[in-house]
């Protein structure tokens, strides 16, 4: 009949309207997620750069550089999973990190077991973290390091163990290296390092052991350098070979 015609017309227009009022309140939804993913992510990405900027020592210039080892490792914590939840002493030892492996030919590396992936740091091959999570050694010598060392893995402050020895690195021994107040042992030797060796490592004053040997250091040792030996510093081994 005509009355049940007009029934089920009024049905269908109700449903359809429910219909595109339920499937607009969806896109609005997905919409205002998909929003706020991306402003926390924009976010996340400001507050890194800004991290990075204000602990690097050229201002952040060299982020701005593609060719740099660190644009490189600005665009790898960029793409990081779950940016946010890292706290900005985090953040500055993975770029560090990453920095450092980046610029010493870390691909080529005979082995570089999660470096630069997004496992925690301190589960990296060839280093060790102390209770707090900071990077405290690393152990790369005879790795097949190459390039430079840039200023940046002096970043890592807590470091008191750094063993390079016998691979090919070039170029000059930043003078950043002052900053690791806790290092105990710098192993350079049979590296292709130039220049003279700095005297600011005469900062560190806890240091008991130093390898410069098979290198293309030039001059002498710094004064302030051979004072951290006995009895006024604790430095035992210059130059010996292990």
């Amino acid at each position: 009949s005509p009355k049940w015609r007009r029934s089920v017309l009024v049905i269908g227009v109700v449903l359809v309207v429910g219909l595109v009022v339920a499937l607009a309140v969806a896109l609005q939804t997905s919409l205002s997620s998909s929003t706020s993913s991306n402003d926390n992510d924009h976010n996340a990405t400001n507050e890194l750069y800004e991290t990075l900027t204000s602990s690097s020592f050229d201002s952040g210039k060299a982020l701005h550089d593609t060719r740099s080892s660190q644009y490189e490792a600005y665009q790898f914590l960029s793409n990081m999973r779950d940016l946010e939840d890292l706290s900005p002493e985090r953040l500055i030892q993975r770029y560090a990190l990453a920095t450092f492996y980046y610029s010493t030919g870390g691909s080529s590396w005979s082995s570089d077991k999660y470096w630069t992936s997004y496992a925690d740091e301190c589960n990296w091959e060839h280093l060790r973290c102390d209770n707090m999570e900071s990077v405290s050694e690393l152990h790369l010598s005879m790795k097949k390091l190459s390039g430079e060392l840039p200023p940046e893995l002096f970043l890592l402050s807590n470091l008191e163990i750094v063993s390079l020895g016998y691979n090919t690195i070039r170029g000059t021994l930043p003078t950043e290296v002052g900053l690791l107040g806790g290092l105990t042992h710098l192993k350079l030797a049979s590296n292709g390092f130039t220049g003279p060796i700095p005297s600011e490592i005469g900062e560190c004053k806890k240091l008991k052991v130093l390898h410069t040997f098979w290198t293309a250091f030039t001059g002498r040792v710094p004064d302030e350098i051979c004072a951290l030996r006995p009895p006024s510093g604790q430095l035992e081994i210059l130059n010996e070979d292990w």
